[in-house]
């Protein structure tokens, strides 16, 4: 029987990469890690601010629009740092896709979301960013999601968000 390796990558039966995570690293243990971080209010985040978070000690990436300052989740990732810096500082929904299209990345990651990739503001007034921002930060509330006050408030925004590129 062969053990992982702390300090040398194995191959998994698919192919793909893996590193032994250190010990406290499991992803029971990011679960609670990630529990002690301070929610943010999303950001608007260009392509330009984005490239510039692309080193092992400032990891940024974007998946299907998010941003998420990863950072704090390199020592908990299998495939390892080299892995995850494949998409530091870029979209990486492709490379994403690839290789972790079943993962459910937007409550794996929730708590580093930083923002939201936008490529203009020219479709974004004051008034609709901050409609994005009260929506998303509605959405993430742990209050009963059936309460109708907050159905409604859901709702109205949502129809205040009708037509908004990002």
């Amino acid at each position: 029987m062969s053990f992982l390796n702390v300090n040398s990558p194995q191959v998994a039966s698919n192919g793909r990469n893996k590193v032994a995570l250190k010990p406290g690293h499991s992803l029971m243990d990011w679960v609670r890690f990630k529990g002690t971080f301070r929610p943010v209010r999303p950001q608007r985040i260009t392509p330009e601010e984005l490239a510039k978070h692309n080193t092992v000690g400032d990891l940024w990436t974007a998946i299907h629009g998010a941003v998420y300052d990863i950072t704090s989740y390199i020592d908990y990732h299998p495939g390892g740092a080299d892995e995850l810096m494949k998409g530091a500082g870029i979209d990486s929904t492709e490379i994403f896709n690839q290789v972790h299209k079943w993962v459910n990345f937007q409550n794996m990651l929730k708590e580093c979301l930083v923002g939201y990739l936008v490529f203009s503001s020219k479709y974004i007034t004051p008034s609709t960013w901050n409609d994005l921002t009260d929506f998303w930060l509605l959405s993430q509330t742990s209050i009963d999601k059936t309460s109708p006050y907050l159905v409604h408030l859901l709702y109205m925004t949502a129809i205040r968000l009708n037509g908004v590129i990002l």
